[in-house]
């Protein structure tokens, strides 16, 4: 089974307590995503073009980095965004026991926890591989898994203007959970130019801290 028809399989049958794959569309919202942070120049770009623009949105982090660059971390919060978790080294799912999978969860929850003084309850795997097991585990620990929408394939070999072309070419659309890394510069590019654009047509932005607060 392929992952894109896996994941089709999952959003029309798991209960969105278990797992998000879009937001609310009756609001003309878009939920702005990073994975595989914290950087130092990445990230501070990031925060620095929303801050700008005064939007919050949701940095899916890495353990592993958080303690490399805690001062981030502290900044995305501080500036108003969601820290949630995206396992401790980002290995593949697909390839590790449960047991192994459980760790990079827990140990990561233990890493933020140290910065909100609580476990984190959103969680998105690597490379969005969603295993019966590992959800299993998150549904006995409350934990809400995070997919995405709208992926901008900002990590293949592209530039900035061809990411600006996909997002014209197919628009986003209210509810999206828009995906992005920060882990390359060229996202900060692309979106210096399309979140102006967003906000001239009408959208709105917010971290799905709050989406889920008013969904639950």
């Amino acid at each position: 089974m392929s992952r894109t028809l896996k994941q089709k399989i999952l959003s029309r049958f798991l209960p969105q307590r278990l797992m998000v794959f879009k937001g609310d569309n009756a609001l003309r919202t878009l939920y702005l995503t990073f994975d595989d942070g914290p950087q130092v120049k990445e990230t501070t770009a990031i925060l620095d073009l929303l801050q700008e623009n005064k939007i919050a949105a949701t940095f899916f982090c890495l353990g592993c980095h958080i303690q490399s660059y805690p001062q981030l971390a502290q900044r995305i919060l501080d500036d108003g965004h969601l820290l949630a978790n995206h396992s401790f080294n980002h290995m593949g799912f697909g390839a590790l026991s449960l047991r192994e999978r459980i760790r990079e969860i827990e140990e990561t929850n233990q890493v933020i926890s140290q910065f909100t003084g609580v476990d984190t309850s959103l969680f998105r795997a690597p490379q969005g591989n969603w295993r019966m097991s590992t959800l299993m585990y998150m549904y006995r620990k409350g934990i809400t898994g995070v997919h995405w929408s709208y992926d901008s394939e900002d990590y293949r070999d592209n530039t900035a203007q061809e990411l600006i072309a996909r997002f014209e070419n197919i628009p986003p659309v209210a509810g999206d959970i828009l995906l992005f890394h920060d882990d390359n510069l060229k996202c900060t590019e692309a979106l210096s130019y399309l979140i102006p654009k967003w906000k001239e047509q009408g959208f709105t932005f917010n971290h799905l801290g709050q989406y889920m607060r008013n969904n639950k």
